[in-house]
C-alpha cells in the first residue's frame, strides 16, 4: 500500500473507535487494491467521471445560487446521484468478475456517466452564461438522447416477429 493510502488510514483511525477502524481499514484496503488491478483505461474513465461529476454538482450549485433557489434537496440529489454511480460500478465490477471480463461493463459504465454528467455540465454551463460551439452541443445532446431514450441505432442483430431462433 502506497503512503497516501497509509496517511488516510491514520488519520481516520484517530478519529473512529475500533469497529470502525476496522471498517474503514478493510474499505480503504479494498479500494486501493482495487484501484492498483484496474487497467490504464478504465482509471481513465473513472477520474473522468469524477472530475465531471464534480463539475457539474460545483455548477448546478453556482447556478441554484445564481437563481436564488439553493436548497439542501438539490445537494440531496447529488449525493443520491453519487450513490447510484457507486452501485452501478460495483455492479459493473459484479458482472465483470461473472463473465470473466477484464473491465467491459465497468468501463461502459463510466463513459455512459462521463456523457451524463458531460451534457449535463454543458447544459448548467450555459444556462449560467457560457457559449458552447453549436456543432459540440449538438452531438452531445444527441449522444444523450441516444443513450437515455434508448434510440440507439440499430446493429443488424435484433430479430423480428417471425424470425425463427431454432434453425
Amino acid at each position: 500500500m502506497d503512503d497516501t493510502a497509509n496517511g488516510v488510514l491514520q488519520y481516520l483511525g484517530k478519529l473512529m473507535n475500533s469497529t470502525l477502524k476496522v471498517a474503514a481499514t478493510f474499505l480503504v484496503s479494498m479500494v486501493c487494491a482495487y484501484w492498483a488491478a484496474a487497467p490504464e483505461v478504465l482509471r481513465a474513465a473513472v477520474v473522468a467521471a469524477g472530475v465531471l461529476f464534480l463539475c457539474d454538482t460545483i455548477l448546478g450549485a453556482t447556478r441554484a445560487l445564481a437563481e436564488r433557489r439553493f436548497s439542501s434537496i438539490g445537494f440531496g440529489r447529488a449525493i443520491t446521484k453519487f450513490i447510484v454511480y457507486a452501485t452501478s460500478f460495483l455492479a459493473g465490477w459484479a458482472i465483470d468478475y461473472a463473465l470473466g471480463l477484464q473491465a467491459f461493463a465497468q468501463l461502459g459504465i463510466a463513459l455512459l456517466i462521463v456523457i451524463r454528467e458531460g451534457s449535463s455540465a454543458m447544459e448548467t454551463s450555459a444556462a449560467l452564461g457560457f457559449p458552447w460551439p453549436a456543432p459540440i452541443r449538438e452531438r452531445l445532446e444527441r449522444l444523450r438522447e441516444e443513450v437515455e431514450g434508448g434510440d440507439i441505432p440499430p446493429t443488424g442483430m435484433e430479430t423480428t416477429a417471425g424470425d425463427d431462433d431454432d434453425e
